[in-house]
């Protein structure tokens, strides 16, 4: 767990401009969040901006008005399923449980995933057409087949920060997955 803070602290700018990482030691997990540093609140606002879309939509399906109604009702129901949407990239987590070898994606209006050690089958970065790593992927095995999860967008901002994005995700990944693969567990605590 000592080389995974070292590495998060070492890369500490780079990892900050993809995501929010947080480790805890007595749990011994790595936690991969979304940038944002208000999720909870936006996700609130997000939900109550849903409800109140849903149901003016509602609202405007059964008033007794002519059809003008009809762009009213569907603006409304495109600006719920965009919120509906956005809560569902708002609280998206990635958990990585070293003590127990387990992957966990998780988040609201998705269907939790757990995996483990044993179905990790590696990681894949897919590149632009000029060969510039955009997107950090982690890859499992299914019975339907392979799964593969967007780790880390890559391509936020400048395109100087491009790489050294990458360079310290998959330097952050490569510690996670040695310790976990490691026989010796005395540094997990």
């Amino acid at each position: 767990m000592e080389e995974i803070k070292r590495t998060i602290a070492d890369h500490k700018e780079a990892l900050n401009r993809v995501m929010k990482v947080k480790s805890d030691l007595e749990s011994s997990t790595v936690i991969f969040e979304s940038r944002l540093k208000l999720r909870k609140f936006i996700a609130f606002i997000l939900w109550i901006l849903a409800g109140m879309t849903l149901l003016l939509a509602i609202s405007a399906l059964f008033s007794t008005q002519g059809k003008e109604f009809l762009v009213v009702e569907m603006f409304l129901i495109l600006i719920g399923v965009l919120t509906l949407l956005l809560i569902r990239k708002v609280t998206y987590t990635k958990t990585v449980n070293i003590a127990e070898a387990k992957f966990e994606f998780k988040g609201q209006l998705r269907k939790d995933r757990t995996y483990t050690l044993a179905d990790y089958m590696g990681t894949e970065t897919r590149r632009t057409i000029k060969d510039f790593p955009e997107e950090f992927r982690v890859k499992f095995k299914t019975a339907n087949g392979i799964k593969s999860y967007i780790l880390a967008d890559l391509n936020l901002g400048d395109a100087r920060h491009i790489e050294p994005n990458y360079e310290a995700v998959s330097a952050l990944w490569d510690a996670i997955i040695k310790q976990m693969q490691s026989k010796d567990n005395n540094c997990i605590q």
